[in-house]
């Protein structure tokens, strides 16, 4: 039964997990072996304990595995690509200079407001969700994601009056 329940949360989820660790690191196979390591764990906990695993756990892990590669790494370095790879995924309608713009104002963020608001608009999670990811609560999920888009959109207002940018951003 383990092994059923293993192979249908592997099946459900296992490209969520690598994409959300790729969007955070720069090296593939680093994201590769978090994507591993994470579900090793899953599997672990399924067969000895049988606990029920859903996605926030498993992206909170990928979380503690990808800050101990961090503090392996310089931090910084990898941070800078994996956004550079980011500005990759956003949306289709937006130019070079937009991106590079959102590349640029999402670094300015600290890492738990860059955090939230990418599991809310880009990983697409609950602010139950996001809250089990960081370790919180929904409501302190909430006035996180409502300073952090108040902090995004302030940076983007700036790089549009200093550069001429015309980043399109809703309230």
């Amino acid at each position: 039964m383990p092994k059923r329940t293993f192979d249908a949360l592997f099946g459900a989820h296992y490209l969520r997990v690598l994409r959300y660790a790729e969007r955070r690191i720069a090296d593939q196979q680093v994201a590769e072996d978090v994507a591993a390591d994470t579900f090793e764990l899953a599997w672990q906990r399924i067969s000895a304990e049988g606990a029920e695993i859903d996605l926030p756990w498993l992206y909170q892990t990928a979380a503690f595995k990808l800050r101990d590669q961090y503090r392996r790494n310089s931090r910084r370095r990898e941070a800078v690509t994996a956004l550079e790879r980011f500005a990759e995924e956003a949306p289709d309608a937006l130019s070079a200079l937009d991106r590079l713009a959102l590349v640029e104002a999402l670094r300015s963020l600290g890492d738990r407001d860059r955090e939230v608001l990418m599991l809310t608009y880009w990983d697409g999670l609950s602010a139950a969700e996001v809250g089990a990811v960081v370790g919180t609560t929904p409501n302190a999920v909430w006035a996180t994601l409502s300073r952090a888009r108040t902090k995004l959109k302030a940076q983007l207002d700036a790089d549009i009056r200093a550069g001429g940018r015309h980043v399109t951003h809703g309230r």
